[in-house]
This record gives C-alpha cells, sequence and structure tokens, in this order.
C-alpha cells in the first residue's frame, strides 16, 4: 500500500490556493507565539515561489490609511490600490496585550 502524505496548514497555505478562490485565512492565539512569523513567511513564498502581489500591514497603519483617504475624498482610488494586491495581510502588534478576566 502506497503511503499517504498530507500536507501541512503551511504547505498547503504556500501554495497559495486560498488566494485564487478568495478565501480569507485568520490566524488566532495568545501573543508571543509566532503568528505575524508564521503569516510573514507564509507571504514571503507566495512572492517567491508564485509571484503573488502580497501586502503586509499593521492593522492600525490600514485604517489609518484607510481614514485619511475618506477624510482626503480618495478612498475609491485606495481601495482600487488594494485590489491590485492578491494577497494582504493584515496583523496587529499586541506586545502588551492583556487577557482581561
Amino acid at each position: 500500500m502506497a503511503e499517504m502524505i498530507i500536507p501541512t496548514a503551511s504547505e498547503e497555505l504556500c501554495e497559495g490556493h486560498f488566494a485564487e478562490r478568495a478565501v480569507n485565512v485568520l490566524a488566532f492565539g495568545l501573543p508571543g507565539r509566532g503568528k505575524t512569523h508564521f503569516l510573514s513567511a507564509i507571504g514571503y513564498e507566495l512572492i517567491q515561489r508564485h509571484g503573488k502581489r502580497v501586502l503586509f500591514v499593521p492593522s492600525y497603519r490600514l485604517v489609518q490609511r484607510l481614514l485619511e483617504a475618506k477624510r482626503d475624498l480618495r478612498l475609491a482610488a485606495e481601495i482600487k490600490k488594494l485590489e491590485g494586491f492578491e494577497v494582504v495581510i493584515i496583523f496587529s502588534r499586541c506586545r502588551n496585550a492583556r487577557i482581561l478576566p
């Protein structure tokens, strides 16, 4: 009987099929567990292996960028720029986050 090889989640994500199907990928976990590092590695592989256009941006910066564009009446143009990316990786920097009871 042939050995069955099941791809790991990281291998599957590196193939980028989720982007072609417009599927969102969410990474949850406690602070300091490597989520941002993991997602940046996925983004890097998508660029290197598949030539995909990837935006890697902190959530606060993306929100600020969109709010400024709205204020300056150029929101449609800003959204058009974002549509040029095949993958957008949005991450949150919560170095001092506390879990409340």
